[in-house]
This record gives structure tokens, sequence and C-alpha cells, in this order.
């Protein structure tokens, strides 16, 4: 752990952001009262919970800026239980092969961005699925989709018009071989707008994915 983790975690104890319950930053009770996200305006985005509810908002920001790895192992457990359910659905309504098992990838974070943060939380979310996933549901990959523009924080913008721009043409996709004809599931921590994943599935669509899907904690 780093110096500054090592403060942050003195600062603030690994306890139940709910109910305090010590050790977890969010205990699986707690959770499970929390309210399922209703659909976004995009079908082709989910998210499981709203970023509104105080709990969620606490515990992604302990994911996200103490590279907290329980909070990982939370959130990835509650997206395999999400996954497990759609997982006839990814492949019913497209032209992969209904015996193609889908690839789940994460949002990646700019080289510049990633050596400054030192972990994409994304990544910690899918690694801990893919833990779970002993039956290999899935396929995982994390050399397809890459950042190549470096971009102002989402969050540091107004409106979605801005997002939208900030965002375009910063992902590029490789090994386009791997996703050819297949479903591609999309991993964020947050989405607001819906402007970084639907650039992200745009440009894996356009590479030849068969069909593409955004999946965030929150929303």
């Amino acid at each position: 752990m780093s110096l500054w983790g090592a403060f942050l975690s003195v600062l603030f104890p690994l306890r139940c952001t709910a109910c305090g319950l010590s050790g977890t930053p969010l205990c699986r009770g707690c959770l499970d009262q929390v309210p399922k996200m209703p659909e976004t305006n995009n079908p082709l985005i989910t998210a499981l919970y709203s970023y509104r509810h105080p709990s969620i908002k606490k515990t992604l920001w302990a994911l996200k800026y103490r590279n907290n790895t329980t909070t990982a192992e939370i959130f990835g457990n509650a997206l395999y239980e999400h996954l497990l359910e759609r997982a006839h659905e990814f492949t019913a309504f497209s032209s992969a092969s209904q015996n193609d098992k889908p690839t789940v990838i994460p949002i990646p974070l700019h080289k510049r961005r990633l050596r400054t943060r030192g972990f994409n939380q994304s990544e910690k979310i899918v690694a801990a699925l893919k833990l779970l996933d002993t039956n290999e549901s899935f396929l995982y990959a994390d050399d397809i989709l890459v950042k190549i523009k470096e971009t102002a924080p989402q969050a540091s913008l107004k409106n979605k018009q801005e997002r939208s721009q900030n965002i375009r043409g910063c992902f590029t996709v490789r090994n386009a071989e791997k996703i050819k004809n297949k479903v591609v599931i999309v991993v964020d921590d947050i989405t607001t707008t819906g402007a970084t994943l639907n650039e992200a599935l745009g440009a894996l669509k356009n590479a030849g994915a068969s069909a593409v899907y955004g999946i965030a904690i929150a929303h």
C-alpha cells in the first residue's frame, strides 16, 4: 500500500458506509437493500445502481480513489450475478453463434492517467468478476480497447454535448480478430451521460463486433 493509501486508511477506516460493520466498505446485507437502477435511455447501456444512493457513491469513491480491492470484489460479485441473468439475452439478439461466449472488457484509461493513478478501477472490477467465473461463462480481454487520447475528466464538464465532444475519437481497437462477429460487453464504474461507453461501443462495433453492450456499476 502506498503512503497516501495508508494515510487514507487511517483517516477513513474500512467500515460499511451504511451500517458501520467493520471490515468492508459495503456489506452484502446493505448492498441487497440498495434499489436496482432503472433502465437508462440507451438500450445498449445498463447500470446496476443509482450513483445518487449515498452508500454506492461512497463505496465507488473508495474504489476509484483508494484502490480498495474489497470494493472491487463487492461490485465484481454484483456484476457477475447480473451478467449471468442476461447471458442468453446477449447472444440471442445478435448474429454471433449461440455457442460463442461474450467477451468482457474494461473501459481503459489513457496511459498517462494510468501512471498517475496507478490502477484502473474498471480493470479491478473485471478481474474480480473473472475470479468468480469458475464455469468460464465469459471470455476476458484487456488488450482490445485502447484509449489513445488523454481527455479531461468527464465529471469536470457541464453538459452532455461537452462530454461527447471531449471523448470523441479517444478509443481505438487492437487485435480486432478477437471480437470479429462476437458479442462484447464493456464494463465501467460510473456512467453519467453515457458518452464514454457510447464512444467505446461505437469503436468496437466499427471493428467488427456482432453486438456491443455497456454495463456500469452506477448511473
